[in-house]
């Protein structure tokens, strides 16, 4: 069972109504020590070997809009009885129009719109780097599940960035980058690695053969966000 419910709130001080967002659900609930983990990345706190799906990142990431927002994401739960979440969010009763700032941060979100292309098998982990770059509205990710696919896809619609697994089921990373690295029509295009395989000589060879940069699932977060900033800031700017 799910219950939602919302309320208003006055907080002491005048700072501003805010405005509570409650999701509870009588389900298995959370002890002490899972609640200390809970907003870990990646962290799904022993039930990945449930029969339910997941990556661990959704409260992260939900974590950090709130917070975006001037709000916060809480949380209460007890084992056997179920969990409370609780957004809150600071509550306008009146329509603002837009700011300058806000209108020049869209018109530069358009500006600055990259394509990246991920060569991904795995629906979780192309979920997770989804979820990652929802952190970047700028960023359209487009994917391609075998690695014959990606190359045609590099070739025909060259994206701003590629990122990269290594395990492929129809051809070896390892070669698709060599292949991408030997055509001068896409030599350019930068390509980082996204692999289990944390082998220094692997992340070496990988390196060596044109990578930009060389990543280790399970991805961190922050540090996904900063390779692509990086490399795509490096970019000509274009429209649309």
């Amino acid at each position: 069972e799910v219950r939602i419910s919302t309320r208003c709130m006055e907080p002491a001080g005048g700072s501003g109504a805010l405005l509570e967002l409650d999701v509870s659900d009588s389900g298995q609930g959370m002890s002490a020590a899972q609640l200390a983990q809970l907003f870990q990345p990646f962290n799904r706190l022993g039930r990945e070997r449930g029969a339910v799906d997941g990556t661990g990142i959704g409260l992260v990431i939900a974590t950090q809009l709130a917070e975006r927002q001037g709000g916060a994401l809480r949380v209460a739960s007890a084992p056997g009885v179920g969990s409370t979440f609780t957004l809150v969010v600071p509550l306008t009763t009146e329509p603002q129009a837009p700011s300058v700032h806000a209108a020049l941060e869209e018109i530069d979100s358009d500006y600055h719109r990259r394509q990246v292309l991920y060569i991904e098998d795995n629906e979780i982990n192309v979920e997770v780097m989804r979820g990652i770059l929802a952190q970047r509205p700028q960023v359209q990710l487009e994917v391609a599940t075998t690695g014959l696919d990606g190359l045609a896809r590099v070739r025909t619609a060259p994206p701003d960035l590629v990122l990269l697994d290594m395990n492929l089921p129809d051809i070896d990373g390892m070669a698709l980058l060599e292949h991408l690295q030997a055509d001068e029509t896409t030599a350019d295009i930068a390509v980082v690695v996204v692999s289990a395989d944390a082998l220094p000589e692997q992340i070496a060879a990988a390196l060596a053969a044109g990578a930009s940069r060389y990543l280790t699932k399970p991805v961190a977060i922050d540090e996904v966000l900063a390779v692509i900033d990086e490399l795509l800031s490096k970019l000509t700017t274009r429209f649309g």
